[in-house]
C-alpha cells in the first residue's frame, strides 16, 4: 500500500476507534438494568429492576419490532412493602404447569429452581428470591428454560451490574 494511502487508513481507523470509544465508552454493565425507585400510592418504597431478552435480536428481528409486538421476556426484581420478588414475564405465550424451571448462571451447571405461576400464566415467580437475587448480583448471564403451553420458553438475560443498585433495594427494605 502506498504511504499516503496508509497514512489516511491510520487516520480513518483512529477516528473510527475514537468514535466507538466515545459512543460506547460510557456504557456500564448497570445499563443492562432498567431501575425505578419511587414511593407508591400508599407511602411505601418501591424498587423495580428489570432487564429484557428478545428472541432473534441480532438475527432477523429488530429490538423495536420485538418490543412493540411484546415478543420478549422480562426479568424483574421487585421490592415492595419490604418484600422481595424475582419473576419473569412473557406477554406472547403462557407458561405451563411445571413447578420448576431450569436455571443457569454464566458457565455453571444448570439446576432446577422452584417456581409458581401467575393466575394469568404470563409470569413465573422464582422461590427463594433473596438467594436468587444475591446470585444474580454476582453473575453476568442468567439462563432460564421454563415449561409453556407450546413447549419451552427459553431466555438468556444480561444481568451484570445489579450490585450497583443493592443500596436502593436495601433502603426499600430488601437486602440481598
Amino acid at each position: 500500500m502506498h504511504n499516503g494511502c496508509m497514512g489516511r487508513f491510520r487516520r480513518n481507523a483512529t477516528v473510527l476507534v475514537t468514535s466507538a470509544t466515545l459512543i460506547f465508552g460510557f456504557m456500564t454493565p448497570a445499563q443492562a438494568w432498567d431501575v425505578e425507585s419511587e414511593i407508591d400510592d400508599f407511602g411505601a418504597s418501591l424498587v423495580i429492576a428489570s432487564t429484557y431478552f428478545m428472541p432473534g435480536v441480532g438475527n432477523t428481528d429488530s429490538f423495536d419490532e420485538a418490543y412493540d409486538n411484546g415478543d420478549y421476556q422480562r426479568l424483574i426484581i421487585r421490592c415492595q412493602d419490604a418484600t422481595l420478588e424475582v419473576y419473569m414475564a412473557n406477554l406472547n405465550e403462557k407458561f405451563g404447569t411445571s413447578r420448576t424451571a431450569l436455571v443457569k448462571f454464566g458457565n455453571s451447571a444448570s439446576k432446577k429452581w422452584p417456581i409458581s405461576i401467575s393466575t394469568s400464566k404470563q409470569s413465573i415467580f422464582f422461590a427463594n428470591a433473596r438467594t436468587l437475587a444475591t446470585t444474580i448480583a454476582k453473575n453476568k448471564k442468567f439462563y432460564v428454560r421454563a415449561d409453556s403451553t407450546t413447549g419451552y420458553l427459553t431466555a438468556n438475560f444480561e444481568i451484570s451490574g445489579l450490585s450497583e443498585y443493592k443500596t436502593e433495594f436495601k433502603k426499600a427494605g430488601c437486602k440481598f
